[in-house]
């Protein structure tokens, strides 16, 4: 017969499910012209981005000129002051996130005649670095002061990108993790299932023993 209850195995499974818990998911947004919303070469308003179960939507697009639609290719969306047969590039958009997210890295995927500069986001919980745009690669993205993107809520895109001439950098992919609280409080069910497992081995030490 086992000395082990079914409440004690409940516990204990419970248990191995929390410890077992990996970090958060990641998943690679491409923001070039391989993601669906932008095959027609334009980020426009409500177009969206898709890397595995993050969503970003996008929004208050504002070009160099005045417009809500930005030029995009198979290297991202151009980012600079002026137009040209590359297309209207981006002064500011928004970006709404689906779940609370950080953003690991980011890819720049093109650069035209040196430009110096970078971009950020900021939103109602804080502002990150300047990220560099002046060089082409995959870069650790500055998180500044924002702890954590939040769902549903808005952040805004801009850049200082210049240089002379026409200037125009292209941000090519987002590198980005669902974040989760390192102290979550624990779940009721997860409590219920441990304070009665513990009850039961507690009942178990104390019972007498049978030869």
């Amino acid at each position: 017969m086992s000395l082990v209850s079914p409440v004690l195995r409940g516990a204990l499974c419970a248990a191995a499910l929390v410890l077992a818990a990996g970090p958060a998911g990641a998943a690679l947004v491409p923001l070039d012209n391989s993601n669906p919303d932008f095959n027609d070469n334009l980020l426009n308003n409500g177009d969206t981005a898709t890397g595995g179960s993050i969503v970003l939507t996008f929004g208050n697009v504002l070009s160099a000129y005045g417009g809500n639609a930005v030029g995009v290719d198979g290297d991202g969306i151009y980012l600079a002051g002026a137009t040209s047969s590359y297309g209207t590039a981006a002064t500011s958009f928004s970006i709404v996130f689906d779940t609370d997210t950080l953003i690991d890295q980011y890819t720049v995927g093109y650069i035209q005649l040196g430009p110096t500069g970078g971009f950020q986001l900021a939103g109602a919980n804080g502002t990150s670095g300047l990220n560099d745009m002046s060089t082409v690669g995959t870069f650790t993205f500055d998180m500044g002061s924002i702890p954590f993107f939040a769902a549903g809520q808005m952040y805004t895109l801009t850049h200082t990108i210049s240089g002379g001439g026409f200037v125009l950098s292209e941000l090519d992919s987002f590198n980005i993790s669902e974040y989760s609280d390192p102290n979550p409080a624990p779940a009721p069910a997860t409590a219920l299932l441990l304070a009665g497992g513990l009850l039961g081995l507690r009942t178990l030490r104390r019972a007498p023993r049978r030869d």
